[in-house]
C-alpha cells in the first residue's frame, strides 16, 4: 500500500491532573510576578502547570468540593521561565466559576465559567451552565508555565485538570 493511501488518526489526549488549591491567594503584585516568588509560593495556594514541549493549545476543566452554585474566582498567569532562565509571569485571565451538580468522584464539576481580563484569547470558555462540566481552552502562545491561584475561594478544595487539544 502506498504511504499516501494510509489512514491516519488524530492522537487522543486524556485529562491530566494539574493540582488542587486549598488556600485563597491575593492577586500577585508587580514584585511577586517573578519566577522565584511563584516557585516559593506554597503548593496549597497554587496550581502550577508545566506545558509539555510541542503543545500549542490546551483545555482546562475544573472541579470543587463545594455545594452547587458555590462561586470561586481563579486568576491565570503565564510565563516562559525555567530555573536557568528565570522570567516574569503575567496575568492573562480571571475566571469566575460556579459549581454544578455533575459528580466527579467526591467532587463536582464547575459548570459555569465567566472569563474576564483575558488577553490571550477571548473565546476560551465553554460554559454550558447546565450542571455538566465547563472548560476553558486556550492557545499557549509559546508559554511553558501556567499558574492558577484562587483570589476568591469559597470551596475547600478547587481542582484543575488539563488536556492537549
Amino acid at each position: 500500500m502506498d504511504s499516501r493511501d494510509k489512514e491516519s488518526y488524530l492522537k487522543q489526549y486524556f485529562w491530566t491532573p494539574g493540582g488542587e488549591i486549598t488556600v485563597q491567594q491575593a492577586l500577585l503584585g508587580a514584585a511577586e510576578l517573578t519566577h522565584a516568588f511563584v516557585k516559593a509560593l506554597a503548593d496549597a495556594n497554587k496550581v502550577l502547570i508545566e506545558i509539555p514541549q510541542g503543545w500549542l493549545a490546551g483545555e482546562f476543566r475544573f472541579y470543587s468540593d463545594g455545594a452547587a452554585d458555590t462561586e470561586d474566582v481563579i486568576e491565570l498567569y503565564a510565563a516562559s521561565t525555567t530555573d536557568s532562565k528565570p522570567d516574569h509571569y503575567r496575568r492573562f485571565a480571571q475566571l469566575t466559576t460556579l459549581v454544578g451538580t455533575q459528580e466527579y468522584g467526591s467532587n463536582k464539576f464547575i459548570d459555569t465559567i465567566n472569563p474576564a481580563s483575558e488577553w490571550l484569547t477571548n473565546k476560551g470558555a465553554v460554559s454550558p451552565a447546565d450542571n455538566t462540566f465547563g472548560s476553558y481552552a486556550m492557545n499557549f502562545h509559546g508559554y511553558n508555565k501556567i499558574l492558577a491561584i484562587a483570589s476568591t475561594l469559597n470551596s475547600t478544595t478547587y481542582g484543575i485538570e488539563i488536556k492537549k487539544v
